[in-house]
């Protein structure tokens, strides 16, 4: 288990930075007639040490939600979404993910294939979220959103289809549970999955062409416990299973695992 020699806060925070002003300053100057609410949390994760592998990384865990009623900038890791739209339901706004080069990892063998380097993905998303439906304050929401790479670093797009279930255990308890299913170009998974007869012969994997179309299917469950009106508990875990061409990789099939967790312990403060 190592810390991912990319998380240096330098780019990690000038990529925060930009992305926020953009968010905020998009939302438009009638929203600031309304009071700011929300949460923000910090903590630390598990994650892959890359997608497929069978090992796992220590990593900063950040999340939060910043609301100016109706609008919000929502963010988990190093991605960032935006609702734009005023309405009852209907949720849409552009979506903006950082995603960190593969080198440098744990693995011997994958450590040999050529560096993937970093993404930037933008795109947007469409969905609803609706309050109180089975009982009082809880949500159900449901979105689709598709990103596509501008960095250069897989050069393709992904489509992301989600829902998710928020309600209250108790006074002080809150869970949210969600599933989500992702769909990658081709280039996504040539990028990550392939083994051409270069890197066949850099780590003696056998060659490998793996097509765009289903990529992965996720559950996930956070519980947040108030200790008092302002601070409280953060636990996040979640559950991936590589599909198809992701799974049949050798990349993942020989050197490490279909099935990918995660898990995340932090604090959270709310205003």
């Amino acid at each position: 288990m190592v810390i991912n020699s990319e998380w240096r806060w330098k780019p990690l925070g000038l990529f925060w930075f930009a992305a926020v002003c953009m968010s905020v300053f998009t939302l438009g100057q009638p929203a600031f007639a309304q009071p700011l609410k929300g949460f923000v949390g910090i903590g630390a994760a598990t994650i892959p040490d890359f997608e497929g592998s069978s090992d796992y990384s220590v990593v900063p865990f950040l999340v939060g939600r910043l609301r100016l009623e109706p609008y919000y900038i929502q963010f988990l890791g190093t991605g960032l979404r935006t609702n734009m739209v005023a309405h009852e339901f209907w949720r849409a706004g552009p979506v903006l993910r950082y995603r960190f080069s593969r080198n440098d990892v744990d693995n011997a063998v994958v450590d040999r294939l050529r560096r993937v380097d970093a993404a930037f993905e933008i795109g947007g998303f469409v969905g609803i979220e609706k309050r109180n439906v089975f009982q009082p304050r809880d949500t159900v929401s449901a979105r689709i959103e598709l990103r596509q790479d501008i960095a250069g670093g897989h050069k393709g797009w992904l489509l992301d289809l989600g829902a998710s279930y928020t309600y209250r255990l108790a006074r002080r308890w809150r869970l949210v549970v969600g599933s989500s299913v992702t769909i990658a170009s081709a280039n996504y998974m040539d990028a990550y999955f392939s083994i051409d007869a270069d890197n066949a012969s850099r780590s003696g994997l056998a060659r490998f062409d793996a097509d765009g179309g289903l990529k992965d299917l996720g559950l996930s469950m956070v519980a947040a416990y108030g200790i008092t009106r302002r601070w409280g508990l953060l636990a996040r875990a979640g559950y991936t299973r590589l599909l198809d061409d992701a799974a049949n990789s050798p990349i993942v099939e020989d050197e490490g695992s279909a099935n990918q967790f995660l898990g995340a312990l932090g604090v959270s403060y709310r205003f």
